[in-house]
């Protein structure tokens, strides 16, 4: 038990955060393939004040220097490696990622919950407007001074704009909830690869979803990726691949091993 606890983190390392930000293949995810060693984190300065991020193999001196020197771009890197995962991972581990990232974000309910919001902002707006007309009717009879008219229509303004922002951010919601359970749909009837107009499922499978979220699914199944310094990257056999379409078929190696 203690071999087994000890080979399962043997390869783990913190993963790096500067400036407040969690990078996705950090802490042993990305390796260098000339060396094995863990890709490190780096940033340079560029000459108009901003910074560029980016993947290389830490240096060494001596016998084990590396002679992979290559810079790999974080945002392209993270991006291409997130790719490779979409495509190659088994249906089943997408659609577990995909069901804990819509409970994550949306709570159990999902659909339903943000049609319920979305519904019940309309009835408060039309309860606004009728309070609205009986103010104005109140004063008209003289059961109300102008200034308190003045008064409460700048509470009511004041809310109607609140609600009317929360009514945009629950139509988000809808949109967005509805478009994970289409992507899901597509995912479990295999029309994502088959379908060019399908939602891919990597439009849900790092929706709103952190990068160190992200890195996190990648240790959990086993997800790890190497490149070399012509910036080729590679995803190793570990991640659960399942079976693969015959549409991508061609885009696995003899060894099992995801290139790009």
């Amino acid at each position: 038990m203690i071999d087994g606890a000890r080979g399962q983190i043997k390869d783990n390392r913190v993963p790096s955060k500067i400036d407040g930000r969690y990078y996705e293949l950090s802490g042993g995810v990305l390796r260098c393939r000339e060396c094995g060693r863990a890709m490190g984190v780096f940033r340079r300065r560029r000459s108009d004040g901003s910074y560029f991020s980016y993947y290389r193999c830490r240096p060494s001196i001596g016998a084990d220097a590396c002679d992979n020197r290559k810079s790999h771009s974080v945002e392209q890197v993270e991006h291409e490696a997130a790719s490779m995962f979409e495509t190659y991972a088994s249906t089943d581990t997408l659609i577990r990622l995909y069901d804990e990232t819509v409970e994550r974000e949306n709570g159990r309910d999902g659909l339903r919950s943000a049609l319920q919001r979305q519904a019940a902002l309309p009835e408060r707006m039309g309860v606004l407007a009728n309070m609205r007309r009986n103010f104005q009717g109140q004063q008209a009879e003289g059961l109300m001074t102008l200034p308190e008219l003045k008064e409460r229509l700048v509470e009511i303004d004041e809310e109607q704009a609140a609600i009317s922002g929360e009514l945009r951010a629950a139509e988000d919601a809808t949109e967005a909830a509805q478009r994970i359970e289409a992507a899901r749909y597509s995912l479990v009837h295999a029309e994502w690869y088959e379908d060019p107009d399908a939602i891919q499922p990597g439009e849900v499978l790092t929706h709103a979803t952190s990068p160190e979220n992200i890195r996190k699914a990648y240790k959990r199944f086993g997800a790890r990726f190497t490149v070399d310094a012509e910036g080729t990257l590679t995803m190793g056999p570990e991640l659960d691949l399942g079976e693969v379409p015959k549409s991508l078929q061609e885009k696995r190696t003899s060894s099992g091993v995801a290139t790009r």
